[in-house]
């Protein structure tokens, strides 16, 4: 077991599980593998102290290995997405958000080559579907999305991703969301109440944004790109 859940409490998923992942497996999963192959399989991987993965050095997801293979056939509504990660890491370092305790504030990120490549491996593969940015802020280095925007907008795909509501002051990058195929934006408005976005995080930088939620949404809508709005429940603040 690997990913979030067992990287924040591998003591809680060790006790289900036999072998425990923690944090990042570009290195961790050859070497797992290698033990397994040679039966000597440790209970828990984990990185040294301070190291961070370069994602440019990430290798190209085996997407032919799904190619003419629907492992969705009885499931009614039909799963059409491709996830391409772009980047790790947020400097916003929200107080209830994981992001900065796996990844850290610092912005790592794939070369434009690199995406480009990736998403041409996917359309060669699994034609017509739609590409998931997994990324939790795709728009935080505004200079290099516009620069990744531009490119996608020449390899003819539709995709969707998450961002803040911020972009809706960037009108170049609104049109180049468009433009490059984007659909929808997955935007964390976290909540309404300003009490709990004060205490978000330590700028209060959600905070700063509530004043002007609907204008932003309407800007967005404007440049014909959907807003699907995130929110928590449970804050300090929340009643019932």
């Amino acid at each position: 077991m690997g990913g979030i859940h067992a990287s924040v409490m591998p003591d809680e998923a060790s006790g289900f599980i036999y072998i425990v992942i923690i944090g990042e497996a570009e290195i961790l999963w050859p070497k797992f593998l290698n033990d397994y192959i040679n039966g000597n399989e440790k209970k828990l991987y984990h990185n040294e102290k301070g190291i961070s993965i370069d994602l440019e050095h990430s290798p190209v997801p085996r997407y032919d290995l799904l190619k003419n293979k629907n492992y969705f056939k009885d499931i009614r509504y039909y799963y059409n997405m491709v996830p391409v990660q772009v980047s790790r890491g947020c400097p916003h370092d929200c107080e209830f958000c994981l992001v900065t305790s796996i990844y850290g504030k610092k912005y790592r990120k794939k070369s434009i080559d690199q995406i480009k490549q990736e998403i041409n491996e996917i359309k060669k593969n699994l034609p017509g579907r739609i590409i998931l940015f997994a990324d939790d802020n795709l728009f935080v280095n505004r200079k290099f999305a516009k620069e990744l925007l531009g490119a996608i907008k020449e390899l003819d795909v539709r995709w969707w991703a998450q961002s803040d509501i911020s972009i809706a002051n960037d009108e170049e990058l609104l049109d180049l969301i468009y433009e490059s195929g984007g659909l929808f934006l997955l935007i964390g408005f976290e909540s309404i109440d300003p009490e709990n976005l004060k205490n978000m995080n330590k700028n209060a930088w959600k905070f700063k944004q509530l004043k002007d939620y609907e204008k932003n949404i309407e800007k967005i809508h404007k440049h014909g790109v959907i807003v699907f709005g995130s929110f928590i429940f449970g804050f300090d603040h929340d009643d019932t």
